[in-house]
């Protein structure tokens, strides 16, 4: 891929975000609270605002509890100077917010759809409407009421919880999400015969009445009100779901709600629950369609192709997080490539349990080292003060040298959404292409910042939208629909089911598009991690569109859905400063047209006179940081999500700085947009005209990444004891296992009758080095009964060893077969029968370079090509495999590798007919005959030239041991040996 090529091309999905803030009219929160006359300037500030109808109607939305007691303070004969400044800073944030923010909000800022054209324009009406949804704890707390009520329960549906699963002697599940609070992670219910036959009868939506039968014919001497007791406990614990819990997660819940109506129950006592009850004295919440027409050319849509592209080079994790990568690589080493997994067998206790960091896992999240990237940024930002620079132009040179890999190495996320600004003086300089760019936001992949205002759009965007957020060709995509874990996170889940296709961890979607949860099951090769649906094979793509927070507010197996099908992918997102982020100053990033990070500083209340300090003493001093640190009046002030644009040449804007500082013991500043840095300021004009930000949905320009062949159930593990297998790993030195192999194990082996089947291998994790390479040996006996004893005796041969200081300790632990990656029934024994052939192929290799002198890596690479000749249909088969589907990799290699190589494989060789190589020729033809029988039984399952590139990682790994460089050279080597033979059967006539 050509530098600077595009990585994403955008979609017919564009939406304009914008604030509704009127040009003028509301006063502008710069009161001065100062002085003896501060509270009473304060009150009449408040007063003004009040008596504007547009910014009233916004606050009290907004926050319903500020608007009243800011019209009890208006109506108050004396006003307490404390109770005015807090009143003021809250309702002068929310007009700030209002001003300066885009972000949909209540009746502050809204969406509408935005149009590519050769004309642009930006025209903004005053007939902004309000869309009036349920808010989440006025609607909570009516479902909560309806739940409760004997009558319209009777009358409900109820299902089983599909998260909850059985873990000893209880049913275990997520909590429900309850009034106040997060939902908890967990709770449990005793799995006893009347619960077993409750959640049987609800595997399926029944009725409440239907499933209280069901329990009643199983145990006839339990009384009703017994039954209906453990039917309630079993809701209120979310063991069981009813229809009501559909309301949090559905676009029109009150449709739901119409339907519950019981005649014989008057509905307005259940309909109408108090502030008290729900904490909101309003029972809907609004959402803003703008009264707006905005075009803008199809050439600001490329300049944001091509942030979208440099925000990809740029990611710290090229290859997918960390906490996923270790994921991936217990997967392969516990079920093998190619194993299906059930989700919720693999998540659970059972199996290998969450991601580290995850809520609930059993491990944390790996701790960040220090990388080359991060020496790379840090040396950046330091040039960059020691400069007095600002601003970084990322110019291809130095874009490609803070680039972790090349971007054709990238495995990109199939769609994203980036939201940015647009910044020029009119129109015309628009279609000129004077115009900035500044990103603002960018989605999880697996998320969607625009998806639950789909209803909001028309019909044509919004099946624009449906359709861009489906994704490119690929795999599946499937909608993820969950509660969230706290109830007022309701507001930000109810999104329209915009894709055919669904994955529900509540009440069940209706139609024939639902994918239950028990059908999901993950599997993996080499390279990624796939969710498929286990009855019919199909690789998924679950997508959420919303934007919920993963790690707190949404539920462990929701996010766990959300992120495995991009688990090993490229992490994009804005950029990220790793190990520099904590420096006190960091500078704008610029690539051509486009700001894609703004200067900022953070801010530590240590730094400034603490909160008794005087204003006048705390004022010199935050001037005196200003003016060092260079900071512009048009900030933003930035609070994990939240972003508060002030002015720091406004006393008040000052003063809510220092409470946030005050509050938070630290603050970050970013610069804003200004006429100063180039661009034109939403207050001062320009082209948009307000606070803004365009979102659009993005695809890669590369194939998504899907298995190769179909996924087979994980094998069931053999415990050590019980089975006839033994896997042992001797821990030592990784430089002294080759001697252990050819002097130790024979002494171990020898006289053993009946004598075992064996193999081995290294254990080596590349993505953590630093971690045990343990020799793996794995005995086949002939009866579980003979386990005790050969555990025995390997104690025995370990105990020498460890007395010989070749090993420090043996483990004897569980053997797993890896169905999914070598074959199953048949093919698995076939399968180890070359394991063996090839461990004895391997020993021989490591004694014929010992005595030879020969280099073990060219033996090495000699043999793999003879395992691929071997295990092909016909040799000329192996050798276009091996050319075709090993790397081309260019650059230096040791000639005397090449040479000897060439030797040992060139046509007519004669080096096999030397008496020291006699074990060596033995050992591969006795190999060649296991290949080839186990290329015939595999076959009756799957192409066999499927598994060929395992089996040569496995001998390079038995041979030589080592990485995944000493891997490439060694595989380069085959690979270019196989040419000559594959050149000379093109040249036959």
């Amino acid at each position: 891929m050509a530098r600077g090529a595009r990585l994403y091309r955008h979609t017919q999905a564009l939406m304009v975000r914008a604030t509704t803030h009127p040009v003028t009219g509301v006063p502008a929160p710069d009161v001065d609270l100062s002085g003896p006359g501060g509270p009473e300037r304060g009150r009449a500030w408040l007063a003004t605002v009040w008596e504007h109808p547009q910014a009233r109607q916004a606050l009290e939305a907004a926050s319903p509890v500020l608007a009243a007691q800011t019209t009890a303070l208006l109506t108050a004969p004396v006003p307490y100077g404390k109770e005015v400044r807090r009143l003021v800073h809250s309702t002068a944030a929310y007009l700030l917010r209002w001003q300066g923010r885009a972000t949909p909000f209540g009746h502050f800022a809204g969406v509408a759809p935005a149009r590519t054209g050769p004309t642009p324009q930006a025209l903004w009406g005053s007939g902004h409407r309000a869309v009036l949804r349920p808010d989440a704890a006025w609607l909570g707390a009516v479902t909560d009421q309806l739940a409760a009520h004997a009558g319209i329960r009777e009358r409900l549906l109820v299902v089983a919880n599909p998260a909850a699963c059985v873990r000893g002697g209880r049913i275990v599940g997520p909590g429900r999400t309850p009034a106040d609070g997060l939902a908890p992670l967990e709770v449990s219910v005793a799995a006893n015969g009347p619960v077993s036959t409750a959640l049987a009868a609800a595997t399926a939506p029944a009725s409440f009445p239907d499933v209280a039968k069901a329990v009643a014919a199983d145990y006839p001497h339990a009384g009703n009100e017994s039954i209906h007791g453990l039917l309630v406990q079993l809701l209120e614990h979310g063991v069981l779901l009813s229809v009501l819990d559909a309301m949090a997660t559905a676009a029109d819940p009150l449709a739901q709600l119409r339907t519950l109506t019981d005649p014989t129950v008057t509905p307005g006592p259940l309909l109408a629950p108090t502030a008290e009850v729900t904490g909101s004295t309003s029972p809907s919440w609004p959402d803003t369609v703008l009264d707006a027409q905005v075009t803008i050319p199809a050439g600001v849509l490329s300049e944001a192709e091509s942030a979208a592209s440099v925000l990809a080079r740029l990611s710290p994790y090229p290859f997918g997080n960390p906490a996923w990568r270790d994921f991936h690589q217990r997967f392969r080493q516990t079920y093998g490539a190619g194993a299906a997994v059930p989700v919720v067998e693999l998540v659970g206790d059972g199996g290998l349990g969450f991601p580290p960091g995850f809520l609930g896992a059993d491990r944390p999240a790996p701790a960040r080292m220090l990388s080359a990237r991060d020496e790379a940024f840090l040396a950046l930002a330091q040039q960059a003060v020691l400069d007095g620079a600002r601003e970084v132009d990322l110019t291809e040179p130095l874009l490609a040298s803070l680039a972790v890999v090349d971007a054709d190495e990238l495995v990109l996320p199939p769609s994203v959404e980036l939201a940015f600004q647009l910044y020029a003086d009119d129109a015309d300089s628009v279609r000129r292409g004077r115009f900035e760019l500044w990103l603002t936001s960018a989605a999880r992949p697996s998320s969607s910042m625009a998806g639950r205002f789909a209803d909001l759009l028309p019909e044509q965007d919004a099946d624009a939208l449906a359709a861009a957020l489906a994704g490119p060709d690929g795999p599946l995509p499937a909608q993820l629909v969950f509660p969230a874990r706290r109830r007022r996170s309701s507001n930000v889940i109810r999104t329209p089911r915009l894709l055919e296709h669904t994955i529900s961890l509540g009440w069940p979607e209706p139609g024939p598009g639902s994918i239950p949860l028990d059908d999901l099951a993950v599997t993996c090769d080499a390279h990624h991690l796939y969710l498929i649906r286990a009855t019919t094979g199909q690789v998924l793509e679950p997508r959420v569109l919303h934007a919920l927070e993963p790690r707190v507010q949404t539920s462990p197996l929701a996010r766990f859905l959300a992120e495995v099908a991009g688990a090993r992918r490229t992490v994009w997102r804005l950029p990220d400063w790793g190990a520099a982020s904590r420096l006190p100053f960091l500078p704008r990033l610029r690539h051509g047209r486009t700001v894609l990070a703004p200067a900022r500083w953070l801010l530590a209340a240590s730094a400034l006179p603490g909160p008794a300090a005087a204003r006048s003493e705390w004022e010199e001093a935050f001037a005196r940081w200003r003016n060092r640190q260079r900071v512009p009046a048009q900030v933003v002030l930035a609070e994990t999500e939240m972003r508060l644009p002030l002015d720091l040449d406004v006393p008040l804007h000052r003063e809510l700085l220092r409470a946030r500082l005050d509050r938070a013991g630290e603050v970050e500043v970013r610069e804003a947009p200004s006429p100063a840095a180039g661009s034109t300021s939403p207050s001062a004009g320009g082209f948009m005209g307000r606070a803004h930000e365009f979102l659009t949905v993005l695809h890669a320009t590369t194939p998504t990444p899907t298995p190769v062949g179909p996924a087979v159930p994980a094998a069931i593990p053999q415990m050590p004891g019980v089975s006839r297998m033994v896997c042992a790993h001797l821990h030592g030195h990784p430089a002294r296992q080759d001697e252990i192999l050819t002097e130790h194990l024979p002494r171990l082996l020898d006289g053993w009758s009946p004598a075992p089947g064996w193999w081995f291998t290294r254990h080596h994790d590349a993505s953590r080095p630093d971690r045990d390479r343990p020799l793996v040996l794995t005995l086949h006996l002939d009866g579980a009964a003979a386990y005790g004893q050969a555990a025995e005796r390997l104690g025995t041969w370990a105990e020498e060893l460890r007395s010989l200081h070749r090993a420090s300790r043996l483990d004897l632990v569980s053997y797993r077969p890896q169905d999914g990656r070598y074959g199953h029934g048949a093919a698995r024994e076939a399968a180890e029968r070359v394991f063996a052939a090839d461990s004895a192929a391997a020993l021989a290799q490591i004694a014929y370079a010992a005595r030879t002198d020969l280099p073990a890596q060219a033996v090495t690479a000699a043999s793999l090509l003879d395992l691929a000749t071997a295990f092909a249909p016909c040799p000329a088969d192996g050798w276009a495999w091996l050319a075709a589907t090993l790397p081309r990799e260019s650059g230096p290699v040791d000639a005397a590798l090449t040479r000897h190589t060439s030797a040992l494989t060139a046509p007519g060789a004669v080096w096999r007919d030397d008496p020291d190589a006699s074990a060596v020729a033995g050992a591969w033809a006795a190999r060649a005959d296991a290949l080839a029988a186990y290329r015939d039984t595999l076959a009756e399952q799957r192409d066999p030239m499927t598994v060929l590139r395992s089996l040569l990682h496995l001998h390079h790994v038995r041979a030589l041991g080592g990485g995944p460089d000493a891997e490439r050279v060694t595989h380069r080597l085959a690979r270019t040996a196989a040419l000559p033979h594959t050149h000379r059967r093109k040249a036959r006539p």
